[in-house]
């Protein structure tokens, strides 16, 4: 009888195939180390609204085709950011993959590159992958340790006249052995920046517009949730200037009225949310406070 092969070979039989990864949609993505969530509150649709909306978690891009690069020389190449890619030796897999992204989106993807995040993989099926995880007779799906690097496009995407920005992946697939079903997150969104812009002023009335940041599109149903504030010399909100009515134009304007002398002649003021974000009623949609504000001066 000859000899056993070395080491310590298991057993392979199909069977044992109870997980199989699928391509990338996009990533759900957390600051948060070690982040995790029930098996069960992963498949509810409002529990993963208020996350987002909370910024504990924010989905990335959508996915739309791998580049042929797919394990870049992360050691030396830099990036039009001026970012150097550093190969990681925890994180052992590197997908270079076409995302949907604008020049309008590039700056704040550009606040993500090369930081170290925590990051649930979404396939093209709608199932989150990640690792599983059990407390307290509990199931949980627990993010994997992940860095992300962003590209602009270099090479025009083949029959479609467009050109697709890149990111770069790294994340150790080794660890990732659970997927959680949750097919509703496909046609979730990230947090869409809004933007006001100033229609009219008097003495005792405000309208404003406000849209999705670059392509302009209307947001409706932010009746509840505006502000406005005076400012200081800085253009920093210190007195809040409550409003007696505040209208949904219902054509992406709103009309703040305020009784007499409310609004401080000479000075300004500025009108924004009342929270870092939040979804109007009845919509999938979320809605977040630009960085920059409004300034408007009161005559």
């Amino acid at each position: 009888m000859g000899k056993d092969c070395g080491g310590a070979p298991k057993n392979i039989s199909k069977t044992n195939c109870g997980y199989n990864e699928k391509l990338p949609h996009g990533y759900a993505v957390s600051k948060v180390r070690g982040f995790k969530i029930s098996k069960e509150d992963l498949k509810d649709k409002a529990k993963i609204l208020a996350l987002i909306t909370s910024g504990m978690l924010y989905l990335f891009p959508k996915v739309v085709g791998s580049n042929a690069d797919n394990t870049p020389d992360l050691e030396v190449e830099v990036n039009e950011f001026g970012y150097s890619f550093v190969a990681d030796t925890t994180l052992n897999t590197a997908l270079n993959l076409k995302i949907d992204t604008s020049s309008c989106m590039m700056p704040n993807l550009k606040s993500w590159d090369g930081l170290n995040v925590h990051a649930f993989k979404i396939d093209v099926n709608g199932d989150v992958n990640g690792i599983n995880v059990i407390e307290d007779g509990v199931e949980y799906l627990q993010t994997q340790p992940t860095k992300f690097y962003f590209r602009k496009p270099k090479t025009r995407t083949s029959n479609k006249g467009e050109l697709r920005s890149s990111m770069v992946v790294l994340m150790d697939n080794d660890l990732m052995d659970e997927k959680v079903p949750a097919p509703f997150i496909l046609g979730l969104d990230g947090i869409i920046d809004l933007e006001f812009k100033l229609e009219s002023v008097t003495a005792t009335e405000i309208v404003v517009r406000a849209e999705e940041i670059c392509n302009d599109n209307a947001v409706l149903g932010l009746d509840a949730n505006l502000v406005c504030d005076q400012l200081d010399a800085n253009n920093e909100p210190t007195t809040e200037l409550v409003p007696s009515s505040v209208v949904d134009n219902l054509d992406s304007t709103y009309t703040l009225t305020f009784g007499a002398a409310v609004l401080p002649t000479g000075e300004n003021v500025s009108v924004n949310l009342n929270t870092k974000a939040f979804s109007p009623s009845g919509t999938d949609a979320i809605y977040g406070v630009s960085t920059s504000t409004l300034v408007i001066p009161i005559a």
